[in-house]
């Protein structure tokens, strides 16, 4: 893929609460390397366990300019980890 074709692609990453509602939403460049994506702002998430699968949808969309090329879609479930020593605890709230 030729690289003048890549500086026009952008990725947009959006997380969507269960009302469909973004709670998270990034654009990056597309690039021919890894990128990794963050969800450290996510203001009061509503975290799953076994008594409360609480899920997200993780939309990822492709864009040319502003126009939508490609989409795709899938639910996530936010956990939070303590690992303190060789101990690993499982939190399912704040």
């Amino acid at each position: 893929m030729p690289a003048a074709y890549l500086s026009n692609l952008k990725i947009k990453v959006s997380l969507l609460d269960a009302n469909g509602t973004s709670v998270m939403s990034s654009v990056f460049d597309v690039t021919l390397s890894t990128s990794e994506i963050s969800f450290e702002n996510i203001k009061k998430p509503k975290l799953w366990d076994t008594q409360n699968p609480n899920l997200y949808t993780l939309l990822l969309e492709l864009l040319d300019a502003s126009l939508v090329k490609d989409k795709i879609s899938d639910k996530v479930g936010l956990r939070w980890f303590l690992i303190i020593g060789i101990f690993e605890y499982h939190i399912g709230t704040f």
